[in-house]
């Protein structure tokens, strides 16, 4: 969101004023897309596990129209379902988004998985970690109403991918039925193809290739120009020429007015400048009009 550039066009500046307000406060704002997605889901059946998207601290929501959803929230669904919220494991790749020692004032436990977007099913060593913390909290807490939250942002890929890892490798689902369940219990699906795809032990889809280069781009400093703007930068350079043109013709006396019609003879004779070859010099400060023989060598006359 970029600031006018007319601070004094006092209607545009209250337009972004009102932008603002509608997307910031104090400075918080929501993950992207995070609108998009439910707050949370349902317990996966046969299962401890349930998915939401990240919880967010109360200052995200001042001035804004959505609902809060905080960890407040998360506890007390879980409570409705008759089950106890016993252990949550945030994935997101930040801090921001709440205080994660508020869990503790609900007697549940907290484990942070930095998370990186996108690159889950690439990365073994997090798996590791998510299959390893879960297994260990469930021999320590055998309490069968004790129920683990899953979330990273949206509550969907990489809770989804992580959740039905654990299922298939662990406890034994099979895949397709894994990821039906979770995404049924959610209430949407997994999104990234490469995650579902690794899940049901498929071949990843292809990424759509960058479009190559058109020949009326190139690159300047890493960026791509486009053939647009390397027509304004070369009308702005033949500008720039032309000003400089006119400047040394200035000094020379070269005569550049092409289009300046001239009388000569009689009222139906006219000479039309064609050339750009220096006026003579006068002959003497008395004499100043231009020799007739230069002038005859500069000039084309044009008769009707």
């Amino acid at each position: 969101m970029s600031v006018p550039q007319n601070h004094d066009n006092r209607k545009a500046r209250n337009k972004y004023d009102d932008q603002k307000r509608n997307y910031y406060q104090n400075g918080m704002r929501y993950p992207d897309r995070w609108t998009k997605y439910g707050t949370i889901g349902a317990i996966i059946p046969g299962s401890k596990f349930i998915a939401f998207k990240t919880p967010l601290s109360d200052e995200f929501f001042i001035g804004k129209p959505e609902t809060p959803f905080g960890l407040k929230d998360v506890v007390e669904t879980v409570a409705a379902s008759g089950k106890k919220l016993g252990l949550v494991i945030d994935l997101t790749n930040t801090k921001r988004y709440y205080e994660a020692a508020d869990w503790s004032n609900f007697g549940v436990e907290y484990k942070k998985i930095f998370c990186p977007g996108h690159t889950i099913h690439k990365n073994e060593d997090l798996v590791e970690e998510f299959i390893t913390f879960v297994s260990e909290f469930l021999s320590k807490n055998d309490d069968a109403d004790l129920v683990i939250g899953v979330h990273c942002t949206h509550g969907l890929n990489r809770t989804g991918f992580l959740i039905c890892k654990y299922l298939i490798s662990k406890e034994n689902w099979v895949a397709e039925e894994a990821v039906k369940a979770f995404e049924e219990a959610r209430g949407h699906e997994i999104e990234r193809l490469e995650y579902k795809a690794t899940l049901l032990g498929q071949d990843i889809p292809d990424q759509p290739e960058a479009a190559p280069e058109s020949s009326n781009s190139r690159k300047r400093g890493g960026q791509k120009v486009s053939a647009k703007k390397q027509a304004e930068t070369k009308n702005s350079t033949q500008t720039n020429t032309g000003r400089r043109t006119r400047t040394q013709t200035k000094k020379t006396g070269t005569i550049l007015d092409t289009g300046k019609n001239i009388g000569v003879g009689t009222s139906n004779d006219q000479a039309t400048i064609t050339t750009t070859t220096p006026a003579q010099e006068p002959t003497s400060q008395d004499n100043k009009e231009i020799d007739t023989k230069e002038f005859n060598r500069i000039v084309t006359i044009n008769r009707d």
